[in-house]
Order: structure tokens, then C-alpha cells, then sequence
């Protein structure tokens, strides 16, 4: 009972309608929702840990080091193909006119 009106947030009222099995279901998923929780949290602070490496190694100019290369995280294709998604959206068109233009204006 302490799980259920405590930790799973349910009122007194409401465990004490359920069935033994409804309730088995309920904390099922209640567990299971507290194990993604957990698992998200996790995955943050591991790409928080990856981030403040990578800034700590202050790559050189000339070298190409992303935050990807140094560890591998669940989620990270999904990422970096919304980022290049991004980028092709963004790019302008390249076309000769719109270079004279740009050669005119910035001299």
C-alpha cells in the first residue's frame, strides 16, 4: 500500500477499488515507466560527461573532432541525421548570380 499511494502517486480510494490484478498491471507499468525514466536520465548525463570532455580537449582549429567521434551513445544516429537535415535545409543555393551579388556588396 505504501507503494501505491506513495511512490505511484495513488490515492487511497483508488488502490483499495483495484484488484489484485489490476494493481499487478498498474505497477508493472509503473516500474516500467520508472526504468525509461531512469535510463533517459542516464543518457543525459552521459552525453553531458561527453560534451565537457570533448570542450576540455579543445580540439585544434584545423581538426575536425566532434563530441560524436569520442564515445558512442544510444540515440546518436538519430541526432546526427536531424543534423544534416538541418544543414541541407538551411544551405542556400549556390548559383553564379548570387555570388556577384554578394562579390558586389562586400567589395
Amino acid at each position: 500500500m505504501a507503494i501505491a499511494t506513495g511512490r505511484m502517486g495513488m490515492g487511497m480510494e483508488t488502490f483499495l477499488s483495484l484488484t489484485p490484478g489490476q494493481f499487478a498491471d498498474s505497477y508493472n507499468e509503473f516500474r516500467e515507466a520508472e526504468k525509461e525514466r531512469r535510463e533517459a536520465d542516464s543518457l543525459v548525463q552521459w552525453q553531458t560527461a561527453r560534451w565537457q570532455v570533448w570542450r576540455t580537449l579543445c580540439p585544434p582549429q584545423g581538426k575536425k573532432l566532434s563530441q560524436f567521434d569520442l564515445l558512442d551513445l544510444p540515440g546518436d544516429n538519430e541526432i546526427k541525421e536531424a543534423a544534416k537535415k538541418k544543414r541541407k535545409r538551411n544551405r542556400p543555393e549556390r548559383d553564379p548570380e548570387r555570388f556577384r551579388a554578394l562579390k558586389n556588396k562586400w567589395g
